[in-house]
């Protein structure tokens, strides 16, 4: 009766072990590595959640590069001995307003009500399945004053001496991700690609790790590509 009542649970459920009566080590080793499947679901959906937040600061970012090109544009254009007083006054006031502005992308850029570009964003994702295996998004800072010296370099904005931009030691971007965990290999050249090493590695053709009980485990992320963000 024994053998027929376990051969009737194993019909209805599809499954070989339906309890520890059933293999107690082969329950044990599937429990574990249900476990670490589930985790390392988790992990993708913090790493999606990161590249939302990345995607977010790389679009402002863009807009602020946007403005530094339009300042470099009339620093060049101050620069020409024809304009007169008044030109590069006119020139000095744009100039000063694109700066406002690039500070007001970085103060204004949020995500999930969180500043993002003005230096106090610290962002912790585990990405792993186990403790310790986290990234750290953190040193995001757009603000003028932390891109580089910007410096409108004339005695006056009536100076008949050329206006000149000086933009030393740019580095937007430059460390924006701080990565910790034993198993985060730092080459990734996006996050996309530690999400597809993952789905590789530890589960691969999205099957089970173990056929003695038949789950129809995938792992699957979404997201656009976004290259250079991953930075040692």
């Amino acid at each position: 009766m024994g053998s027929f009542d376990s051969s009737l649970k194993r019909l209805s459920s599809g499954l070989r072990i339906n309890s520890a009566a059933d293999d107690a080590a082969g329950l044990q080793i599937s429990n574990r590595l249900t476990s670490e499947i589930n985790g390392s679901n988790g992990a993708i959906r913090n790493i999606n959640d990161a590249i939302s937040v990345i995607n977010v600061a790389d679009g402002a970012m863009d807009e602020s590069m946007n403005l530094m090109q339009r300042m470099r544009t009339l620093a060049l254009q101050a620069g020409s001995g024809i304009n007169s007083a008044d030109d590069r006054a006119a020139l000095n006031m744009e100039f000063q307003q694109m700066r406002l502005e690039m500070d007001r992308i970085a103060t204004k850029t949020t995500f999930a009500g969180q500043s993002l570009l003005a230096g106090t964003y610290e962002g912790v994702f585990s990405i792993g399945a186990y403790a310790g295996q986290n990234m750290v998004i953190t040193d995001m800072n757009a603000q003028t004053k932390n891109l580089g010296e910007m410096v409108w370099q004339s005695r006056s904005p009536t100076s008949s001496k050329p206006g000149a931009l000086s933009i030393d030691g740019l580095q937007l971007g430059a460390q924006p991700i701080t990565l910790n965990g034993v198993t985060f290999d730092t080459n990734y050249p996006t996050l996309e690609a530690f999400v597809a090493d993952i789905n590789s590695t530890s589960f691969p053709n999205n099957q089970s790790p173990i056929e003695a009980v038949q789950h129809p485990f995938s792992v699957r992320s979404s997201g656009r590509d976004r290259e250079h963000f991953v930075k040692n």
